[in-house]
């Protein structure tokens, strides 16, 4: 059992190489992305999670940057 997760594992890590990869390749578009909105999402996410933790996030609002979001993703 412990062979198939780490097997596992070693896939993703590898899929996730090779994405990388893939977009250090491509041409970088930068565009005005919200960080205040992802981090948003993430918090929303991870409370979902485990709903029995108590957790009070505090999030500058409209904290943006300038980036390529494929990056960020």
């Amino acid at each position: 059992m412990l062979f198939m997760i780490a097997s596992s594992q070693m896939v993703k890590l590898t899929d996730d190489i090779l994405e990388l990869s893939r977009v250090a390749r491509s041409e970088m578009k930068f565009d005005e992305i919200n960080l205040s909105i992802i981090c948003t999402d993430i918090c929303k996410t991870m409370s979902a999670s485990d709903p029995t933790r108590n957790i009070n996030w505090l999030i500058q609002p409209d904290l943006t940057i300038y980036s390529d979001k494929q990056l960020l993703y």
